[in-house]
């Protein structure tokens, strides 16, 4: 019981504070929280890296291929009385491949040029999302600066103490010599 008294006398008398928030730090919040920018971002990152893997037919292939098998019957060569196994029973293959595409039709190199064109695009619609993220953050902080000039003008409250210039010419208020 002591504790909530005190905690009570200690307390004092809430006020509402200030709004304090730069318009660059609502921006930069914005697009940090903006899911739909963040999945744009990706998007666009992602058909990057598809358009990069897009080109790797266009090379040559090369491949280190190998084989082993067990031949169950050998092959035997007869001098004379002599027989001469030719090897034995088991056969082993081992060597570099190199492979190329001589004549597609032009198919790789217009799936090449269709993935650039998209991460193109993607890229694009991540800016455009951009854009509209930072857009909807303006508004909704000068909408919360012309409610704060609002209720300033009602409360007859200090002046213009944290809106830009013209803000404060839209709400009525003069700005004094300090620049406050």
């Amino acid at each position: 019981m002591r504790l909530i008294l005190l905690f009570l006398i200690m307390a004092g008398t809430a006020r509402a504070g200030e709004f304090s928030v730069t318009l660059k730090a609502a921006e930069e919040g914005a697009l940090a929280a903006s899911n739909q920018y963040k999945s744009a971002t990706l998007a666009a990152e992602a058909a990057g890296a598809a358009a990069a893997a897009a080109a790797s037919p266009l090379y040559p292939r090369l491949a280190l291929e190998g084989g082993l098998r067990y031949n169950a019957v050998v092959t035997e060569l007869e001098l004379g009385p002599v027989t001469r196994r030719l090897g034995d029973n088991w056969n082993y293959t081992l060597g570099p491949s190199a492979y190329y595409t001589l004549f597609d039709g032009g198919a790789l190199r217009g799936a090449y040029g269709a993935a650039g064109k998209n991460a193109a695009a993607r890229k694009a619609e991540a800016g455009q999302v951009r854009r509209q993220t930072v857009f909807k953050a303006r508004a909704a902080y000068f909408n919360a600066q012309e409610f704060q000039c609002s209720s300033r003008k009602g409360a007859k409250a200090q002046k213009n103490r944290c809106m830009p210039a013209f803000l404060c010419e839209l709400c009525g208020f003069a700005r004094d010599k300090t620049g406050l």
